[in-house]
């Protein structure tokens, strides 16, 4: 600067470019930084829910296997390789007389009912039946353990006061799968 420049004016050009200095470099560079900041939060945040997502994605795989697992260990309740309801009911109805017989349960009669249609099928059946009390739990306690999956729909037992037997009708289902074996 010359020399004849006073010093007001000296202190003022200082201050305009100290002013200008912090006008076009320090202001764009701090709102780049916050920009910059904000970028990288919205990018960890990003992360975060994708890292999350893989893991929802693993979970949910194992969820999947181990409900594959399980679908397969109950698969192999249902009665497979049936041509139709009725065929699945005549082999309901011979398992119902094999367990009678076993657990002394004398069957009078054998009503087939409606059979569902889907892939799983009901197939039901009526049995009037007579057995002591003992022998009926027993039969009982065998359709429900049974290697298949059968249920007992219906109870219903008489009896007079002088017998020392009950008379049973039973509504039991077998279910079968259709699908692939």
């Amino acid at each position: 600067m010359p020399k004849n420049v006073s010093r007001r004016l000296k202190i003022s050009l200082i201050v305009v470019l100290v002013l200008a200095l912090i006008r076009f470099v320090f202001v764009p560079l701090s709102e780049w930084q916050d920009r910059t900041i904000e970028r990288i939060q919205l990018l960890q945040t990003s992360v975060g829910q994708k890292r999350s997502l893989i893991g929802q994605e693993k979970a949910i795989g194992s969820l999947f296997e181990q409900a594959t697992t399980n679908f397969g260990e109950v698969s192999q309740l249902f009665v497979k390789n049936f041509s139709d309801p009725q065929s699945l009911q005549l082999f309901l109805q011979k398992e119902m007389e094999r367990l009678s017989t076993t657990n002394g349960v004398k069957i009078n009669r054998t009503n087939w009912l409606p059979a569902s249609a889907g892939e799983i099928v009901q197939a039901p059946i009526k049995l009037t039946c007579e057995a002591t009390p003992e022998n009926l739990m027993k039969f009982l306690a065998a359709i429900e353990t049974a290697k298949y999956f059968f249920s007992v729909d219906i109870l219903k037992i008489t009896s007079s006061e002088s017998s020392a037997t009950l008379s049973v009708e039973v509504d039991v289902s077998a279910y079968g799968y259709k699908g692939e074996s």
